[in-house]
């Protein structure tokens, strides 16, 4: 599940353009309340500060809709919406106290056209609904992803799901690990948002981050020979968080990979279900 920070291998997940996106590839920001406060521009130096601030906001809002955004060619358009019940301290999984409903389009074998995918993880337990051709039942398109099943087609859906979830959770992945490693080395005013430039170091990171599976997550890029990683945070009034940027050494081409996510919609009712059961396999 080591996607995004190792670096090496990005999963290619591809979708629809998104509401408020042009079919250039740009998304525009959701205006901000105008009655929240002004973000704060938090000093060059460690980014403990803006990592509280921001999970803060986060968990006071719960829920939000995020859109994956194309950079390089290797991680395609997704999106959709989740939702924070908890925050884990420290964090056991991707999935801690969290609930994602998203489409997805990505090829389920090699060689075809890209399929849609439907992915669902709500009371603790992921699913995904397959297209018809892949239905293990007819009429019981979607499928239960059991973290404790060995199998080709579960762990590879299971894949997909958890390079999903780690891009689009802030609270559960990115965030503790900016907390661990990170110094913001720039900030710049945009708008009614301030950028914050961040470097991790990942030695840093993972002697200092808590979490289990986090700290598994840096020894991973640092044994696949990653040093650093860059991130960019632009944060908004009631610092609520715009766009994350991740920025990734590959360590086989020697070139960079961008991973981009918008956030918006900060508060707003979402509905995130478990599939009924008269559609899931096995039920």
């Amino acid at each position: 599940m080591r996607v995004l920070m190792a670096g090496l291998v990005l999963l290619a997940i591809a979708g629809c353009d998104a509401p408020g996106q042009s079919a250039g590839g740009v998304v525009q920001l959701s205006p901000t309340q105008p009655s929240s406060p002004p973000p704060v521009t938090h000093r060059v130096g460690g980014a403990g500060s803006l990592v509280e601030a921001v999970t803060k906001a986060v968990l006071a809002k719960s829920t939000y809709h995020f859109v994956v955004v194309p950079s390089d060619g290797l991680l395609k358009p997704s999106e959709g919406d989740a939702r924070v019940l908890r925050l884990a301290e420290p964090v056991k999984s991707v999935v801690d106290g969290l609930e994602l409903a998203s489409t997805v389009r990505t090829p389920l074998q090699q060689g075809r056209p890209l399929d849609e995918l439907r992915l669902v993880t709500a009371q603790g337990e992921s699913y995904a609904k397959l297209p018809a051709e892949f239905e293990k039942q007819k009429g019981k398109p979607w499928l239960p992803l059991p973290r404790n099943l060995d199998s080709e087609l579960n762990n590879n859906l299971l894949e997909v799901h958890d390079s999903l979830a780690q891009a689009v959770t802030p609270t559960n992945y990115h965030l503790p690990i900016i907390a661990a490693g990170g110094f913001i080395h720039a900030t710049a005013v945009e708008g009614q948002c301030v950028r914050h430039s961040v470097t991790v170091d990942l030695k840093q990171a993972a002697e200092k981050v808590e979490s289990v599976y986090l700290k598994e997550e840096m020894q991973y890029a640092l044994g696949s020979g990653g040093k650093t990683v860059e991130y960019e945070l632009l944060v908004c009034r009631g610092d609520e968080l715009a766009q994350l940027k991740m920025i990734v050494p590959v360590m086989s081409t020697g070139k960079v990979s961008t991973t981009e996510i918008r956030f918006s919609d900060w508060g707003k009712p979402v509905t995130i279900a478990a599939p009924p059961d008269a559609e899931t396999f096995g039920r």
